[in-house]
């Protein structure tokens, strides 16, 4: 809710100071969760065994892949997730276990 304005300047004034707030933030943000792009993940795995399981991870439906990569990668809670991808809380931990036992599933079943 904005406030009451005193004239155009003071409106100016109080959206250029909100504007730099929100960069400011966002700035805070990217700086606290350095992003990765998904298709180059494989490339950091350090060994074989990590390149087995993240290319498991990448056969995964994207709905359940991109839900690891959040929570895993991206380090967000299950509530950012939530709120990022517009499901609830308990969806986005459905997921997450589902994607586990696909996981686990697979690549138990590979080796």
């Amino acid at each position: 809710r904005s406030p009451e304005f005193n004239g155009e300047e003071h409106k100016k004034a109080w959206l250029i100071h909100v504007a730099t707030n929100v960069c400011k933030s966002m700035r805070r943000f990217r700086v606290r969760h350095a992003a990765v792009n998904l298709d180059d993940v494989t490339k950091l795995a350090a060994d074989e065994h990590d390149r087995e399981i993240l290319e498991c991870v990448m056969r995964l439906a994207p709905k359940y892949r991109s839900v690891l990569h959040l929570f895993y990668i991206e380090g967000y809670k299950t509530a950012e997730i939530a709120s990022m991808t517009d499901l609830s809380v308990s969806a986005v931990k459905k997921r997450l276990q589902y994607a586990r036992e696909k996981l686990r599933i697979e690549y138990d079943g590979g080796n």
